[in-house]
């Protein structure tokens, strides 16, 4: 029941299928080749969303969000407070793993207390994206720049430093139209799983993270994540999100067929002869490739790293696809409650593109003096 239950929700998943008719038309200018999918990625994503199956049927991040709570007397404080953590963990933890694991812990306490959802998880996404600019290794591109320019650390945390300073204090600028409403943190029995398989989960948890800073081989934390599984419950296998990991792959193809084709590479190489013009190139390529497979297609185009990793970190604001973090974040609150979906992506989008809009003119600041 639970497989046909996966095949309906992957075959009714309207951002695959809108991703996958996209790749559909894009191989009438090109063929799609299985090395432009990004494997790692997608493995680490895989493992990352069993790693928080797992926390949820032992109810840890329950568990979390009562200790969280007793924290903040009000909404607003503990949006705040997830922001924050957010912001900081990604710097350290990637994009990805803060949102995939921060956005459900407020979801599980926004549906226990009646908080509001769709501003916090939009703040929460975009402070998870913008915290995660500041570190190599915070976000794919940036580890793709970092290697590729051979950037000395010094000269990433200047260029990066300023920018995430400023996008802190506008963020939490925005939390101030969160409803504040008062709530008395009452504690309950939580009943977590047994001991053995906590201490397992942890373990799967450090591994994969392990794996996440190029510790560990993704195959091995792929492997680990299934075995593990298998092993507590193998039905959680069936309650991960195989569309996004479809979808994720149909963007990567579809940035390879781009890479490939004539007219595209002479446009694109047009547009990226000075600092400023690579600089908006990225921001616009990523809003609709979104920013990895963007930093990845233009790097081959010009010299100026600076531009680009400017570029592609303020250009995963925006659209919901600039970043395709901001799709996990989708994914999670429709999982939360799926007529928030609309409204979700309608908040999402006036805050990403007014962010955009500020902070792409401070980052053009920064690259020209």
């Amino acid at each position: 029941m639970l497989l046909i239950n996966q095949l309906k929700k992957i075959l009714t998943d309207k951002l695959f299928l809108i991703s996958l008719g996209v790749l559909i038309l894009v191989n009438f200018i090109g063929h799609m080749q299985p090395a432009d999918i990004d494997w790692a990625t997608i493995g680490t994503l895989f493992a990352l969303m069993v790693v928080v199956q797992l926390m949820n049927h032992l109810n840890i991040l329950i568990s979390i969000s009562d200790h969280l709570i007793k924290m903040v007397d009000n909404g607003r404080r503990f949006a705040q407070l997830m922001i924050v953590i957010a912001f900081l963990g990604a710097m350290v933890m990637t994009n990805d793993v803060a949102i995939i694991s921060i956005v459900p812990l407020y979801l599980f306490t926004a549906r226990k207390y009646h908080l509001p959802i769709i501003m916090p998880a939009t703040l929460i996404t975009i402070a998870a994206n913008l915290g995660s600019v500041l570190t190599p290794f915070g976000n794919p591109q940036n580890l793709f720049i970092f290697n590729h320019y051979h950037f000395a650390v010094t000269r990433f945390f200047i260029i990066t430093g300023p920018l995430v300073a400023i996008s802190l204090l506008l963020i939490l600028l925005v939390t101030m139209t969160i409803q504040k409403k008062p709530f008395q943190p009452h504690s309950q029995s939580i009943q977590l799983g047994d001991q053995r398989s906590l201490m397992v989960t942890l373990g799967l948890a450090i591994i994969v993270l392990a794996g996440v800073f190029k510790l560990v081989a993704i195959p091995v934390i792929v492997v680990a994540a299934i075995l593990v599984t298998i092993w507590i419950d193998r039905k959680i296998l069936l309650t991960v999100d195989y569309s996004l990991l479809l979808t994720f792959a149909c963007f990567f193809l579809i940035a390879g067929i781009l890479s490939r084709d004539q007219f595209v590479t002479t446009v694109i190489h047009d547009l990226m002869r000075t600092p400023t013009s690579t600089y908006l190139t990225s921001i616009g390529a990523s809003q609709l490739i979104s920013n990895v497979p963007a930093a990845v297609l233009l790097a081959n185009f010009t010299s100026n790293g600076t531009a680009l990793l400017l570029g592609t970190n303020i250009g995963g604001l925006g659209t919901l696809v600039a970043s395709l973090a901001n799709l996990l974040a989708l994914k999670q609150v429709v999982a939360f409650q799926r007529s928030a979906a609309l409204p979700f992506i309608k908040t999402f989008t006036i805050v990403n593109v007014i962010l955009l809009v500020i902070i792409g003119i401070i980052g053009w600041i920064m690259l020209i003096i």
